[in-house]
């Protein structure tokens, strides 16, 4: 949980310009500052730890002792709701339409977790108030801003991706898209470049993996909807297509010459599509990597090996993997057959025995009083 606070922080806290930016679009959405809401979203937390239901007006004391009314009646609208709230939310954001879609519904516990019936407030996983917090704070802002969010978020994510990835092996060691254009680059590009001894790892940045109707019916043709849209556009060489072209220009030395020279002692190319979004067996071909692969045959790119991680899993690998053992482990993870369809961290797991994030269910924690 607190490397979802670390990663918030980072992303809307961090001193770029895309973070000042999506800082001030959360602040004026939510009508409070943002460190105020993570700091009562952490007391929030603390509260429900102790018992899943409180009288309102112990859970307005409190926060009022901590905090001034509007940052504490903010918090509480952004993570409570009532249950009549609670119903029209989901008919309304997120019931499907067939009953064969229901199991993959969005749960509306994931954007407020906690409920006001009457007089009480009640939280059956206070987990969730950290994670509305921190990762629901895309769909918040989101639902609030609309399109206009998107960008800054992407921005303000990319921003966050090379500031990771240059405390990890040195500034001097990454290359942004930012970069590469006042170089004179005007091609397909990608947002954040690792380069290492003989090898560079080509990661572009996306907020979701795919969208809410695809995540809903679980339907094939909604998924592959979903990545023509995003994960492999064809029509505007995005995603995929736009991490192999910019490889394809690499090798046939179409870069300006100052940008061709960083990459001319590279001969091996590890291109990662990075998710803020979680998509769990993304690599697997019985779930993405088959219906992505036809749409890259489709416009002739066949054998074309690459990685769709999350977040989560770049900081476990930034953090675990020394800067002169990243080719290799690159190099097991995207060719060897025992590896390569295995999520990242199931990987790092199996090969150095780190801590396998996996999916968690949110369960009642057993001290806790009914």
């Amino acid at each position: 949980m607190q490397a979802n606070f670390d990663r918030v922080k980072g992303i809307f806290g961090g001193s770029s310009q895309a973070s000042t930016d999506l800082r001030r679009k959360f602040e004026e959405s939510a009508g409070l500052a943002f460190d105020d809401f993570l700091r009562a979203a952490h007391v929030l937390f603390g509260i429900f730890l102790r018992s899943s239901t409180f009288p309102d007006y112990t859970v307005h004391q409190a926060l009022g002792s901590r905090f001034r009314s509007d940052t504490v009646a903010g918090t509480l609208k952004m993570l409570s709701v009532t249950r009549a709230g609670f119903r029209k939310y989901y008919n309304n954001k997120v019931a499907t339409s067939t009953p064969s879609g229901a199991v993959y519904e969005f749960n509306p516990l994931l954007r407020y977790p906690i409920l006001l019936r009457e007089d009480r407030f009640s939280c059956a996983f206070p987990e969730l108030i950290s994670y509305v917090a921190t990762r629901g704070l895309y769909f918040y802002i989101a639902d609030a801003a609309g399109q206009s969010f998107n960008g800054a978020f992407a921005d303000a994510f990319e921003a966050y991706v090379t500031s990771i990835s240059s405390d990890a092996y040195g500034a001097e060691n990454v290359l942004t898209e930012k970069q590469e254009r006042n170089l004179g680059w005007t091609g397909k590009t990608n947002d954040v470049t690792i380069i290492g001894h003989g090898f560079a790892m080509l990661t572009e940045c996306k907020n979701s993996g795919l969208f809410s109707v695809s995540k809903r019916s679980a339907d094939p043709t909604d998924l592959a909807a979903d990545i023509r849209k995003n994960l492999a556009n064809a029509e505007k060489r995005k995603g995929l297509f736009q991490l192999h072209d910019k490889i394809e220009n690499i090798r046939n030395g179409q870069l300006p010459t100052a940008l061709q020279a960083k990459y001319s002692s590279i001969q091996s190319f590890y291109p990662v599509l990075l998710l803020h979004d979680e998509i769990w067996f993304a690599n697997r071909p019985e779930t993405l990597k088959n219906l992505i692969d036809a749409e890259l045959a489709a416009h002739g790119i066949h054998n074309f090996d690459y990685q769709i991680w999350h977040i989560e899993e770049l900081e476990l690998l930034l953090k675990a993997v020394p800067k002169d053992e990243l080719g290799n482990v690159l190099k097991e993870k995207f060719t060897d057959a025992r590896y390569k369809s295995l999520d990242l961290t199931a990987y790092l797991s199996n090969r150095f025995g780190l801590p396998d994030m996996g999916i968690k269910l949110f369960l009642p924690m057993e001290s806790r009083k009914p």
